[in-house]
């Protein structure tokens, strides 16, 4: 499964690179990351940071590993093991002058262990519901933590 939003931010690209790339100030803008701390010195490739997130009064943490970091055009880090992620996370952001930076926001799903393959392998006929509807809770995540940070750079341009 793959997941892409985009989202209009009111910012140069630096800027809202700057800010989509600081994992400890992007914690708690979206519904289901609350909390986020480098464990290795970043944004840099090859750097850890772990992250807290809750969803359905389920709480865990994962560590993630960034695997592109170029500012102010791409930032995206893997959740898991290397060589078979849970996830990739990725925006790309684009110039418009003007008009601010278009911010494509992409979520794949595997190869590694997910809690979504471990219920479509305990109910396999409920596959295309669960794949929907995770789908779809991700993509509103996606925009609402975009939406808050575009708000947040708002803020900050006017404050």
């Amino acid at each position: 499964m793959t997941v892409v939003v985009q989202h209009r931010m009111p910012a140069s690209t630096e800027r809202v690179w700057d800010l989509l790339s600081d994992v400890e100030r992007m914690a708690g803008l979206g519904p289901e990351n609350v909390a986020t701390r480098w464990v290795d010195p970043g944004p840099a490739v090859g750097a850890r940071f772990a992250g807290r997130n809750l969803r359905e009064g389920r709480e865990w943490t994962v560590t993630c590993l960034v695997t592109v970091c170029d500012r102010p055009s791409a930032f995206e880090w893997i959740v898991g093991e290397v060589a078979e992620p849970s996830s990739t996370w990725r925006y790309d952001l684009t110039d418009e002058g003007a008009g601010g930076t278009l911010v494509t926001h992409l979520f794949r799903h595997g190869p590694g262990f997910t809690f979504l393959r471990r219920a479509v392998e305990k109910c396999p006929e409920m596959e295309h519901e669960y794949v929907l509807q995770r789908g779809t809770e991700l993509s509103r995540s996606m925009e609402a933590t975009l939406t808050a940070a575009g708000e947040r750079l708002r803020a900050a341009a006017d404050g």
